[in-house]
């Protein structure tokens, strides 16, 4: 079984300032991002594109033909000679990145047509416009995924970025685009064990990985509410055994002291779990900085304060750290940032915890 720790390769964050030190290039350099399946290779492409406001074309090469990147020949019979129609797909004008998804499964003749692509920004009679950038992604050969032997004369015009998933990004992700706290207080119970567990060597329907957690995500935040009747469903998300310790965990979750009440309410003197409990620590950490994320417009403020005071006072070090840092990765967070920092409830906690987040 692979392990995060036995993956080569570095975590979201580095690949994608990897990916921005190419894009800044003059011109921009070509990258491929390897990693398994599900950790995130064509979201860290697409959220670049977003960030910098730059149109994507997401092209998944596996489904093209060596003509749909050249175009169509056409005759033009008074010159005797081809003219080639270039695809609608392709980039015309302005500024974006042309994404070549999958790129090692698709047939080497596919490949070929790349090749000039990448290298001279062209194919055929077709020019890439000065305002486009191209990067791909792929899985590896040891994944036991579709892939196809990359000639070496296309893996030298490609700089090579490797990508492992990492625990803290992946909360911080999740907290930052809402998904449920349930995912996050489990992973990070359980850490990298669940958060990515993937075995090339057998033959599994689904497995743990961010794209699949995610799947968790929707739905427990469509309102479904878990039962022995649709357990299942996470097992076909995260497969079998990882399902069953986390449709548990969501029990345990159902237990916890309610967020909400003490962060929304200001009941603050309802104790957080024993510390001999990790379970409902780690599950209460991602309940409180969900809480506090999501709380009213009018309450905002208060809550946050709260959270900082609560764990400040109530909660055991580590968790104290882990609650605040993915809090901190909410858009409720980078609202209030700077008048946050300015209250007592923060300078309390920076006192206390400050060089643990540091260290963290």
């Amino acid at each position: 079984m692979i392990k995060l720790k036995d993956l080569k390769g570095e975590k979201p964050s580095v690949v994608k300032a990897d990916v921005l030190a190419c894009l800044k290039c003059e011109p921009s350099l070509p990258a491929f991002i390897w990693g398994p399946p599900g950790v995130g290779k064509s979201a860290i492409v697409a959220q670049i594109a977003r960030e910098l406001t730059l149109e994507l074309v997401d092209l998944r090469m596996y489904l093209l033909n060596p003509v749909d990147l050249r175009g169509v020949p056409v005759a033009d019979l008074k010159e005797k000679v081809a003219e080639w129609l270039t695809p609608k797909f392709m980039p015309k004008s302005g500024k974006g990145l042309l994404f070549l998804d999958e790129l090692n499964a698709a047939p080497q003749a596919v490949q070929a047509a790349a090749y000039q692509l990448i290298y001279d920004r062209r194919c055929g009679d077709y020019i890439l416009p000065d305002g486009w950038s191209i990067f791909a992604a792929g899985n590896r050969a040891e994944d036991r995924a579709l892939t196809f032997e990359m000639p070496s004369a296309l893996r030298r015009r490609l700089v090579h970025l490797e990508l492992k998933p990492d625990i803290d990004e992946f909360c911080g992700w999740a907290m930052a685009t809402k998904q449920s706290p349930e995912v996050v207080g489990f992973i990070r119970w359980r850490g990298e064990d669940l958060l990515f567990q993937f075995d090339p060597k057998l033959h599994t329907r689904s497995f743990p990985c961010p794209a699949t957690w995610e799947y968790c995500s929707r739905l427990l935040n469509s309102g479904l509410k878990v039962k022995d009747s649709n357990a299942h469903l996470f097992a076909g998300a995260v497969g079998e055994a990882a399902a069953t310790e986390f449709v548990a965990f969501i029990q345990v979750f159902g237990e916890l002291p309610n967020a909400e009440e003490i962060l929304w309410e200001g009941k603050t003197k309802i104790p957080a779990p024993k510390k001999d409990a990790p379970d409902r620590l780690y599950a209460f950490t991602a309940a409180l900085a969900s809480a506090a994320s999501r709380a009213p417009e009018d309450k905002k403020m208060d809550a946050s304060k709260r959270l900082l005071k609560y764990v400040t006072e109530q909660m055991p070090p580590e968790y104290a750290v882990k609650t605040v840092k993915d809090f901190t990765q909410t858009p409720t967070y980078q609202k209030l940032k700077k008048a946050l920092a300015a209250t007592a409830e923060a300078k309390v906690f920076t006192d206390k915890f400050g060089p643990l987040i540091q260290e963290a």
